[in-house]
């Protein structure tokens, strides 16, 4: 952490930015983008009270398929029968402490608490009781088979693409629209809106230019000065908009400007424009 801390420090004075701007600077951010942040990274409204924060957790964590269930009660079986080990102690102080960290300080994704799985698989293994290895090993295969059935669906559509010979590519550039291609084999200059994907255009950073909703200045007129930094009348080279994602992105998040109200061209395609 010590490298991202020591950079953040040298480049905006604040080691956690984009954290804790209102105490320790805002750095480059205009008041818009900080809070364009702090809105996007803070639960809605009606789950800000602690009494709300806490059914969450409760929803999302403890009864939420994607922990399996078992999990949980299984890690709680083996904390009170091990109690008395300095280990489940230490382990259940964590779990605890991630808990807190994750009601009062997060906006309340269940993914946020991801990284507490393995501690609390750690605790499977601290119990002594004879039939707890076969309580656990019954345990653990049900657990196997229900999330093989639960995740089997999700990953269908990622191991079609792999049947298709989708990873280990290269070259993502069929994913971008028609007659961008052409533009890696120039030196056009590139220009995307509404887009931050560039891992998939084949193009030297140095061409190739895009922002992320939180890269976009705060008090922005319109779409063109927002993801370009210019007006629309000034912008050069290749120009790729991408109108789903300006109107999803506008609606999402705090002073983004949507598509202008000439905007002609279709909007559930992408649309390449030559300056």
């Amino acid at each position: 952490m010590s490298p991202w801390l020591i950079r953040n420090v040298l480049w905006v004075r604040n080691p956690v930015f984009p954290l804790a701007m209102s105490t320790l600077g805002r750095g480059h951010f205009d008041q818009g983008q900080v809070e364009r942040f702090r809105i996007a990274h803070a639960p809605p409204a009606n789950e800000q009270p602690i009494p709300a924060r806490i059914h969450r957790a409760g929803t999302v964590i403890f009864a939420d398929w994607q922990y399996g269930y078992l999990l949980w009660p299984l890690t709680a079986a083996a904390l009170i029968l091990s109690w008395r080990r300095p280990e489940a102690r230490f382990i259940a102080l964590y779990l605890l402490a991630v808990l807190v960290i994750w009601i009062g300080f997060t906006h309340l994704l269940g993914r946020f608490y991801v990284l507490t799985i393995p501690v609390a698989a750690m605790s499977l293994g601290l119990a002594r009781p004879r039939p707890w290895p076969l309580i656990t090993s019954i345990a653990t295969a049900a657990f196997a088979i229900t999330s093989i059935a639960l995740i089997h669906q999700p990953l269908e559509h990622f191991a079609q693409l792999a049947r298709q010979g989708f990873f280990g590519l290269d070259d993502l550039s069929w994913m971008t629209a028609p007659g961008v291609a052409d533009a890696a084999k120039t030196n056009t200059q590139v220009s995307l809106i509404g887009d931050a994907e560039g891992f998939l255009y084949p193009i030297p950073s140095s061409r190739l230019h895009y922002r992320t909703v939180f890269d976009l200045p705060g008090n922005a007129p319109d779409m063109y000065q927002a993801w370009l930094g210019v007006p629309a009348e000034k912008a050069k080279g290749l120009i790729v908009i991408n109108p789903m994602e300006v109107q999803r992105l506008s609606k999402t998040y705090y002073h983004v400007p949507g598509l202008p109200t000439d905007f002609k061209a279709p909007r559930d395609e992408v649309q390449l424009l030559q300056k």
